[in-house]
C-alpha cells in the first residue's frame, strides 16, 4: 500500500521516477547498511563464544550481495548476513518493477487479471525450482518469485479500493462482507493449497491480510488505529531489523547461563516477547532518530533537487 500511495503521489505531482527511487533508497539503505555491519560484528563475536554461526554469514560475496541489494537472488546471502534480510531484499527487488505496475493498476481495468496471471506464473516457477533443487530448498520460500504475488494482491486491493483506502473514510459497508470472504478464502486456501506446498503460504496470508486491512478500517478501527499502533508503525522498520539481535542475545545468554530453566514453561514465550518488544523498541527509537530519519531527510532533499532539475530542463526545452 505504501508503494502504491507514494508512487501515485509522485505521478500526480509530475515528479520524475528517479525522485521516487531516491526517496525509497534513502528510506531503506542507511539502516540496512548499519545492520550489515552490526550483524557481521555479532557473527564474529558469536563464533568466538562458540555459538552457532552460518558459514555463509561472513562470506565477502554474500556481504557484497547485501550491500548491492541483490541478496534476494543469492541463496547464501538472502538471510544469513542480516537475519530477516530476505524481506528487505524482496522489497528492493519489487521496487524495480513497482512504478510500472502502479501505472498499470491506475490505467488498465484488466490489471487484476494481469497481476493474478503473473502471480500464478511466478508461483509455478518457484514450485518447479524448489522441486528440482538439490540444495538450498528453503531459499525458494523467501526469494522474490514466491513473495511477489503478495505484492500483486496488495496492488489489486489498492487499485479497486483507492476511492476510500487513502482517505479518512471508514470502509464502506459492502466491503466488510468482502473482508470476511477474503479472510475465509485465505484460511481455506492455507488449509488446502498451503498443505500441498509451503510456497503458496505467503499468498494465502496475503489474501487474508486484505480482509484484515478492510476490517481495520471498519469494526476493528479502534484496535488498529490508536496511539500505540501508530507509534509502532513509525518505528516498524527499525523494530524489524533490531529485534533479531535481541533474540540472538537472549538465546546466547541462555546458552551460557541457562536462566530459562528457572522460568515456568507456560511463561517463557510471554517473557521472551516482552523482553524482545521492550528492548527492540528502545533501540528502534534510537536507530529511527539517528539513522532512519537523517536518511529520509537526505532522500527528500535529493528528490527535491532531481525534481527541480527535471522541471528546469522541461521549461528550457519548451522555450
Amino acid at each position: 500500500m505504501t508503494v502504491y500511495m507514494t508512487s501515485s503521489l509522485s505521478f500526480d505531482r509530475n515528479q520524475p521516477i528517479t525522485a521516487w527511487y531516491a526517496r525509497r533508497w534513502f528510506r531503506i539503505a542507511p539502516l540496512y547498511y548499519a545492520a550489515i555491519f552490526i550483524y557481521s560484528v555479532e557473527h564474529i563475536i558469536r563464533a568466538k563464544l562458540g555459538a552457532s554461526v552460518s558459514p555463509q554469514a561472513l562470506q565477502p560475496f554474500n556481504i557484497l550481495a547485501n550491500i548491492a541489494f541483490v541478496h534476494a537472488f543469492v541463496p547464501g546471502a538472502i538471510n544469513d548476513v542480516v537475519p530477516g534480510g530476505w524481506s528487505i531484499g524482496v522489497e528492493m527487488a519489487f521496487y524495480l518493477v513497482a512504478p510500472g505496475l502502479v501505472i498499470l493498476a491506475r490505467r488498465n481495468i484488466l490489471t487484476p487479471l494481469i497481476l493474478l496471471s503473473a502471480g500464478a506464473m511466478l508461483l509455478g516457477i518457484s514450485w518447479l525450482s524448489e522441486s528440482n533443487a538439490t540444495a538450498h530448498k528453503s531459499f525458494f520460500y523467501f526469494w522474490p518469485a514466491t513473495q511477489f504475488p503478495v505484492f500483486f494482491i496488495g496492488l489489486i486491493f489498492c487499485s479497486v479500493a483507492k476511492s476510500w483506502l487513502f482517505t479518512e473514510q471508514p470502509a464502506p459497508k459492502g466491503w466488510i462482507s468482502l473482508a470476511l470472504i477474503a479472510l475465509f478464502a485465505g484460511l481455506v486456501a492455507y488449509s488446502t493449497v498451503g498443505k500441498i506446498s509451503r510456497l503458496f503460504t505467503p499468498t494465502c496470508f496475503g489474501v487474508a491480510f486484505v480482509g484484515f486491512a478492510i476490517l481495520g478500517r471498519g469494526p476493528l478501527r479502534r484496535l488498529t488505529e490508536n496511539a500505540f499502533t501508530v507509534w509502532l508503525g513509525r518505528i516498524s522498520y527499525s523494530l524489524y531489523i533490531v529485534h533479531f539481535g535481541l533474540l540472538d542475545a537472549w538465546l546466547l545468554a541462555d546458552q551460557k547461563l541457562h536462566f530459562a530453566n528457572h522460568i515456568p514453561a507456560m511463561a517463557r514465550l510471554p517473557v521472551v516477547f516482552v523482553f524482545t518488544l521492550c528492548g527492540a523498541s528502545t533501540i528502534a527509537v534510537l536507530t529511527k532518530r539517528f539513522v532512519e530519519d537523517p536518511g529520509i531527510r537526505l532522500g527528500a532533499i535529493l528528490a527535491s533537487k532531481i525534481t527541480s532539475q527535471q522541471r528546469s530542463l522541461t521549461a528550457n526545452a519548451t522555450t
